[in-house]
């Protein structure tokens, strides 16, 4: 039987759509690929234990983060970033995101100074609805000093069984990324400062872990993140990143997070 040239456009349009899905799929392939060779891969910091895990919730993610010896290793930045939403355009804006802190955590030395180059950066190609929260940290690995500057990003937790009490928040505070320039953003950050005794343990991280929800909407939350870092956090970091994977497999039971997870543990032996 004779097709008809109306069949014969449908299946035309059914291989054209089908083409693009493929190349779209490969695209995001590579996307994927380059997204995880642009992370940390193996960071070996003497008298430091390191971990981390990064989780796209898609092919592709608006998460990043790095960790980098500077100064010939006597000094490591450590950053981490979110930006608003996921998939192809959150990836995008994650490169130019990363770029940017690494670019300007090599010429200056301060938190604020950092957060507030790579704001003044990136606001020109952020429209008005896409934002990064970041947190940014600089520790001198002798002195175990440690400043941390927070743009909009969840606190990042010290814990120590030693110390009184034995965690919390690393304060400071800032606009998100992309929400404002200048001295406005400038003026809206403080750094915060302490110095990691042995057996401290720094761990931040992105939203995507406290705000993971199960099937009755209940958000994983920061209760649990603290009491599963005070039952393991006395452990190697690994470990503890282990644990709270575990912790949130078992909450969400078996469904996937609906948002990208970043989670990167430092502590000094």
């Amino acid at each position: 039987m004779a097709r008809g040239a109306s069949g014969d456009e449908t299946l035309k349009k059914l291989a054209d759509e089908i083409r693009k899905k493929q190349d779209m799929t490969r695209s995001l392939d590579l996307a994927s690929k380059r997204q995880m060779y642009m992370l940390p891969h193996e960071v070996k910091i003497p008298g430091y234990d390191i971990a981390s895990i990064y989780l796209p919730c898609d092919d592709v993610s608006g998460d990043f983060y790095d960790i980098v010896p500077i100064e010939g290793g006597q000094e490591i930045a450590m950053f981490v970033g979110d930006v608003t939403g996921h998939g192809i355009e959150a990836a995008l804006f994650m490169g130019m995101g990363k770029m940017a802190l690494s670019i300007f955590g090599k010429e200056f030395r301060t938190p604020i100074e950092v957060l507030t180059r790579a704001n003044d950066e990136l606001s020109e190609d952020l429209d008005s609805e896409t934002f990064i929260t970041c947190l940014y940290a600089l520790l001198e690995t002798e002195t175990g000093r440690l400043t941390v500057g927070r743009a909009g990003h969840p606190k990042p937790v010290i814990f120590n069984p030693q110390r009184s009490p034995k965690w919390s928040y690393v304060e400071g505070k800032g606009l998100v990324l992309g929400m404002a320039k200048g001295p406005v953003f400038r003026k809206s950050l403080t750094e915060a400062e302490l110095i990691m005794a042995p057996g401290d343990l720094f761990f931040f991280y992105t939203d995507g872990l406290v705000e993971a929800h199960d099937e009755q909407q209940e958000a994983f939350g920061n209760d649990r993140m603290l009491e599963v870092i005070e039952k393991h956090g006395s452990g190697s970091c690994q470990k503890l990143i282990d644990a709270l994977l575990k912790e949130l497999g078992t909450f969400l039971g078996g469904k996937p997070p609906g948002d990208d997870i970043s989670l990167i543990a430092v502590k000094r032996l």
